[in-house]
């Protein structure tokens, strides 16, 4: 799944060329050596981690705590309208009009969500988990995604990842575990998009588990789930 050489890398960068020159400020990545590309998806991934449990969290209330603009942040960030367009206009352009979703299947195994009507598989998306996936989430900060039978039971469409629906952990049976270890369960699990800012790279960035729990998809994937899947719908997440 990964490239193995610095071309390949180069190759596959150009698709964003409008704005690839502009990412890493006065210094461009044209010509760098592959631990070069490493490098920067690897802080990328970093900075994503860092602040996504409080992100991933925000409500969309419009309140102080409101994720700011994409395009305040392109302005900041020295983006360029290539990177603003790609973020914000291209996936809903790309993104199918699919039939409503019955159910939501995640493997966490085949790093793979499933769409599913009349008991049928209909659409799968390549997933993203936590640093640490294996096995059902226990605590807060354990960078785990549950795993079981949940509800996605409210969406944010002013997710700082794009879009987000909400996965209903903890349960009753998850809060009295994390209860007999005297720990917090944690929450805010989602089923979410990248990072605003960072959907053209999306591609590339799910080559590696970089959530802390929640369930990330590409910014296309995000707006066909978006469109597909209501509120009320079931999600089983299996190992």
């Amino acid at each position: 799944m990964r490239y193995s050489s610095a071309d390949e890398w180069r190759d596959l960068f150009k698709t964003f060329h409008c704005c690839h020159e502009e990412v890493v400020g006065t210094t461009t990545m044209s010509g760098k050596p592959e631990s070069s590309y490493r490098a920067f998806y690897k802080n990328q991934l970093t900075r994503q981690r860092a602040q996504q449990a409080h992100d991933c969290s925000v409500m969309p209330s419009g309140g102080k705590n409101a994720t700011p603009s994409f395009s305040s942040a392109v302005n900041r960030s020295g983006f360029g309208v290539g990177a603003y367009f790609a973020d914000t206009r291209l996936p809903a352009m790309l993104a199918e009009d699919l039939p409503q979703a019955e159910a939501v299947l995640v493997i966490k195994g085949e790093r793979k969500l499933y769409l599913l009507r009349d008991g049928e598989r209909y659409r799968a998306y390549p997933i993203a988990l936590g640093g640490d996936p294996s096995g059902h989430k226990q605590q807060e900060g354990d960078q785990r995604t549950p795993e079981g039978d949940y509800v996605l039971d409210w969406r944010n469409p002013s997710s700082a990842f794009h879009l987000s629906l909400h996965v209903s952990y903890p349960n009753e049976d998850d809060r009295a575990r994390a209860e007999a270890r005297g720990v917090s369960p944690g929450g805010m699990i989602m089923v979410h998009g990248q990072r605003n800012g960072l959907g053209w790279l999306g591609s590339l960035l799910q080559r590696w588990d970089w959530t802390d729990g929640c369930i990330a998809v590409t910014n296309v994937a995000m707006e066909e789930i978006w469109r597909a899947v209501p509120n009320g719908t079931p999600i089983r997440i299996e190992p």
